[in-house]
């Protein structure tokens, strides 16, 4: 496994590569400043595909920051990861930038039922932030939610702004729901 962080527009994220693709995606802290790409520690083998997983992984999120990627299509590793929750994280992998869903809509359009505790539980095992990008997933009175990250809902509100979402006192104001 290869761990590396850096500097990416406002932020300080972390990200652990394998063979099979990027194993985890977490934003460490909120800069007060954009930065250009920059390295700031890595460590493990880095080998040539993981080489490459990186540079897709840089690639994409400079599109998302920028606007331009929505949809994050980078190999990914879902190693440790059960079948059902890799179903929900597959479906919510499909919902764009600027959308949300609900706890509710995702349990039924990846797991066919009413499990919306059971995806609130899988998504808070999410580590891959952005990629699977659980900060869209709101409660059905549109209430954001949860969000497991240090940063907690501080990060959760800033992403789904930065994706022209409008949050006033932790609920949802102007946005658009995602149909599976």
């Amino acid at each position: 496994m290869f761990e590396i962080r850096f500097y990416l527009n406002r932020f300080f994220i972390s990200s652990c590569i394998t063979d099979k693709g990027i194993y985890s995606l977490n934003i460490l802290r909120i800069c007060n400043n954009t930065r250009d790409f920059t390295i700031a520690e890595s460590l493990g083998e880095e080998t040539e595909i993981r080489k490459k997983h990186f540079k897709t992984l840089i690639n994409h999120l400079s599109g998302y920051f920028s606007g331009d990627t929505d949809i994050f299509r980078a190999e990914t590793d879902f190693e440790g990861f059960s079948e059902r929750e890799m179903k929900i994280f597959r479906h919510l992998m499909n919902v764009p930038s600027g959308h949300i869903t609900t706890y509710g809509a995702l349990a039924k359009h990846a797991l066919g039922n009413n499990a919306n505790r059971y995806v609130g539980r899988a998504l808070s095992r999410n580590r891959l932030q952005l990629i699977v990008p659980c900060h869209r997933v709101v409660m059905k009175d549109l209430k954001i939610g949860g969000f497991t990250s240090h940063l907690g809902l501080k990060l959760k509100i800033l992403l789904l702004q930065s994706e022209g979402i409008t949050v006033k006192n932790n609920k949802i104001e102007h946005c658009r729901i995602y149909s599976f």
